[in-house]
């Protein structure tokens, strides 16, 4: 983990030893990235991967420190490539972190700065706390079987992008654990579960605009 001062300003951060905060609006995103490199990772030829995350994102983000920072993201999908047009820097294969190859694309938001990343499932459980093979997992299961049950972690991916209205997130809860459904209901768990499969994959493939969260 890299040490760092609890000083911020105007979205600069500054590391042990720097003598005043960088800013992104000082010098290139590009340069600005290598600059924090330098000083964190400057005493060892080779950086840790998840160094070399902390530092790409706090990059990419407004907070200069890790905790504040990690809270501005958020993962919006998983994608089988990188969406160049959401991350144009960024190429296919190869994580955030430089870990490569990977096969598992998530694509995570910053809503602060409306800025947009792509890192690895392991690096975003890892190192950002956030469950996304679990929300894979799941909505490949429903595209496989719409009979399964909706698990917790797809129930609150679903109900972050608006795709549940407050009965079907009830239903989707209340009948999580039930072993044998009735007619009624198993027909409607398949309609929410094809419903949800759909607007996700719709959701990888859509182009970013004003209404890109609330298209479904």
């Amino acid at each position: 983990m890299i040490r760092r001062r609890k000083h911020h300003l105007s979205g600069g951060f500054r590391l042990a030893g720097m003598p005043k905060p960088i800013r992104p609006r000082d010098v290139p995103m590009d340069i600005y990235e290598e600059v924090i490199a330098l000083w964190a990772f400057g005493h060892r030829t080779l950086a840790r991967k998840d160094e070399i995350l902390e530092a790409r994102i706090i990059a990419r983000s407004e907070s200069g420190i890790w905790t504040d920072t990690v809270a501005e993201w958020s993962f919006e999908f998983e994608a089988p490539g990188v969406r160049k047009d959401l991350v144009p820097d960024q190429d296919t294969g190869t994580c955030l972190c430089t870990h490569a190859p990977i096969e598992k694309h998530c694509h995570i938001f910053n809503a602060v700065n409306e800025r947009w990343a792509c890192v690895g499932s392991c690096c975003i459980e890892n190192f950002m706390g956030i469950p996304v093979e679990g929300i894979i997992r799941g909505l490949e299961r429903m595209e496989h079987n719409p009979e399964l049950a909706m698990t917790e972690a797809v129930i609150g991916f679903a109900r972050k992008h608006g795709w549940l209205t407050d009965w079907e997130l009830g239903f989707c809860q209340n009948t999580l654990k039930k072993r044998k459904l009735t007619f009624g209901q198993m027909e409607t768990r398949k309609k929410i579960n094809r419903r949800i499969t759909n607007a996700n994959a719709a959701l990888r493939l859509a182009p970013p605009g004003p209404s890109f969260y609330f298209a479904f």
